[in-house]
Order: structure tokens, then C-alpha cells, then sequence
């Protein structure tokens, strides 16, 4: 979805905050009406708004989750692991 330019709404749970590109976008685990209501608020926001969210979509996309970022932060944690 982030490299598509469509902002996630998730739960917080696990890492799964770490695919918002807000805090608003971040729902507490089994309320299904806050998670409704975070995706209706996507929904209504301006072109301009949505353009916007896009452009920081797929930006948190290059910063974290490109197949460079994603090899990367899986190098680190096997030479922690390793270290320790």
C-alpha cells in the first residue's frame, strides 16, 4: 500500500504502527469503531489532503521498506544476534 502512495490504518499492535505515516492512523487493538473511523477520515479529506498523504506514503515506503532497507535492518538483527 505505501508504495502505492495509500497510507495505512492499522491497529497497534505488534510493529504494525511503524507502517502509519501518522498517529491518527494508529487505532488501539479490537475497536472496530476507531478503525472505521480512521479509515472514514481518509476518505473525506480534500484531493489536495490525499495527494499529500501520498507523497508521505510512499516516502516512510523508501525510507523503511525498500528491499535495500528491508536487507539491511535484517543484516543488523543477525549480527546482534550473533554478538550477543
Amino acid at each position: 500500500a505505501l508504495s502505492a502512495g495509500v497510507p495505512v490504518v492499522t491497529t497497534d499492535v505488534g510493529d504494525c504502527r511503524s507502517l502509519a505515516i501518522s498517529d491518527d492512523l494508529v487505532v488501539p487493538p479490537r475497536e472496530p469503531h476507531q478503525l472505521a473511523n480512521a479509515m472514514r477520515t481518509l476518505l473525506i479529506r480534500t484531493q489536495a489532503d490525499r495527494s499529500q498523504l501520498a507523497n508521505e506514503a510512499k516516502a516512510l515506503f523508501a525510507q523503511k521498506f525498500t528491499i535495500e532497507a528491508t536487507a539491511s535492518s535484517y543484516l543488523k538483527t543477525y549480527h546482534e544476534m550473533l554478538s550477543t
